[in-house]
């Protein structure tokens, strides 16, 4: 209240001003109290490091057993926090290093990877998300997605997010406008822009940043469109109600897409009486 600073430790101020992380006191004793200050202890350095104390960070592979005492939702949590961080990598390192990071998530860390999605958020001038990053740094298949949710006891929404993100990058062929427009038709723009975060990360696309940063600009601003057409239209005209309907308008719904919007009603009607005809009744 009075504007006055003290310093309890006589190294806190310099250890701020030089953002070196370190525990208060004896490291392996504040370890003892609580395991999860483990996992701080590196969070802490993904926000905020520069330095990290050596006596700490062998303390921390010292005391790595005690992990397992914790519960999966606290060290979600904290692994959460600590993937968003901006010195991440580097934290993420420490602790491949440390041989704490493989057993902790339950997979193969991948943090090159990890590393390159971090990159190309910045460069596209865009946040990464937790979806990403995790799936980033421990996911390549459905499997490994389920594993690591339930090791971290996920949220489903988290769950399925990884789950979306891998199967649309796969289906990505290129980067073009036309691609990006129909996969913010498909999944939204926050999702589209994640699976060509995780996309670009995995090597599945080769975009240029410079180029694809104006492409994902240009679609914060595009009106998503809606289909003109309706199971109802094909009905008035004679097709027969059931699954061969569904089939005839998702035909017709792909061809829309791969003209990039632009057929109109009246055209697609014309082209389902053409080249479905033998489905109407006569």
């Amino acid at each position: 209240q009075d504007g006055q600073i003290y310093d309890y430790t006589g190294q806190g101020i310099m250890d701020a001003r030089e953002r070196n992380v370190r525990f208060i006191g004896n490291a392996r004793n504040r370890i003892a109290e609580d395991y999860l200050r483990i996992l701080r202890f590196f969070r802490f350095f993904a926000q905020y490091g520069h330095a990290m104390d050596l006596q700490g960070y062998q303390a921390c592979i010292m005391g790595q057993s005690g992990l397992g005492q914790l519960s999966a939702e606290r060290v979600g949590s904290e692994l959460r926090k600590l993937l968003l961080g901006p010195f991440a990598k580097e934290a993420l390192d420490a602790m491949l290093k440390a041989g704490l990071l493989g057993g902790l998530i339950g997979a193969v860390p991948r943090v090159s990877r990890f590393a390159r999605a971090s990159i190309t958020c910045s460069n596209l001038e865009q946040r990464l998300s937790f979806p990403v990053a995790l799936a980033s740094l421990a996911v390549e298949t459905k499997e490994e997605a389920f594993s690591i949710s339930f090791q971290l006891r996920l949220a489903n929404r988290e769950r399925d997010a990884m789950l979306m993100i891998l199967e649309q990058a796969r289906s990505l062929e290129d980067c073009t406008d036309i691609t990006l427009r129909k996969l913010v038709y498909h999944v939204g723009l926050g999702r589209a822009f994640e699976v060509v975060h995780f996309a670009i990360s995995s090597r599945l696309i080769d975009c240029d940043a410079k180029v694809l940063k104006g492409q994902l600009d240009a679609l914060e601003e595009w009106q998503v469109p809606n289909f003109p057409l309706a199971g109802r239209d094909l009905i008035d005209m004679g097709f027969k109600p059931g699954p061969s309907l569904g089939t005839s308008l998702d035909i017709l719904k792909s061809k829309w897409l791969d003209s990039d919007f632009v057929l109109t009603r009246d055209e697609l009607l014309a082209d389902a009486a053409r080249n479905v005809g033998a489905k109407l009744e006569t």
